[in-house]
């Protein structure tokens, strides 16, 4: 990426994934929603948690405008994620396109309405979108490796536990997912940022 004529090392840009969720034929009606976007944390290249609400500043709000372009561009069908970094100046690129859910967004099972994995299910089975409003600020943390063996620990935490269940244990593999909820609001972000969209499309 390259912001006002010099490279820019996406290493150092902090991440965030903003999901949205949008709806061109599901109900007939072309409708978009978007899930709030999370602060992203990452280490040793691993998302390790994702927190909402994001610190994010007012030049994110174009990337739903973007994301929601990719999505009607390819006709997707189903929950898409766009990630996108915002420079210094404000100028958008788009970095990756997952077309599934997210990680990032596994946050919206305890802290939304309805979560993106019952959004994919209802843009593909061609239903009515859900309400993807967020009802609680919420952190998502990632178990990786070995830390799924204190699992009882684990669950013993103010914060719902999903464990996979993959037989085998690597460094560096996600085992779990651990959900809690957010009791003090983040510091607003300074740019740059990176961004992620989720949009979902349903068929035609």
């Amino acid at each position: 990426m390259r912001a006002s004529g010099r490279a820019c090392d996406p290493r150092e840009i902090p991440r965030f994934r903003v999901r949205g969720i949008g709806g061109r034929g599901t109900g007939r009606d072309g409708s978009f929603l978007a899930y709030d976007p999370p602060r992203n944390e990452h280490e040793h290249h691993i998302l390790r948690r994702s927190t909402v609400p994001a610190p994010l500043t007012a030049a994110a709000a174009g990337a739903v405008g973007i994301a929601r372009g990719i999505a009607e561009a390819l006709d997707y069908v189903g929950v898409l994620g766009v990630e996108l970094f915002i420079g210094r100046n404000g100028e958008i690129a788009v970095n990756e396109i997952a077309p599934r859910v997210h990680n990032s967004g596994h946050w919206t099972i305890e802290a939304c309405v309805v979560s993106q994995f019952e959004q994919h299910i209802r843009a593909v089975a061609g239903w009515p979108l859900g309400d993807a409003r967020r009802h609680s600020d919420a952190v998502m943390q990632n178990i990786i490796g070995a830390e799924i063996e204190d699992w009882l620990a684990l669950s013993r935490r103010e914060a719902g536990l999903h464990i996979y269940g993959k037989r085998v244990v690597r460094p560096g593999r996600k085992m779990a997912i651990s959900h809690g909820y957010l009791r003090a609001p983040l510091e607003p972000e300074p740019l740059p940022i990176g961004l992620t969209y989720l949009t979902c499309h349903g068929p035609t």
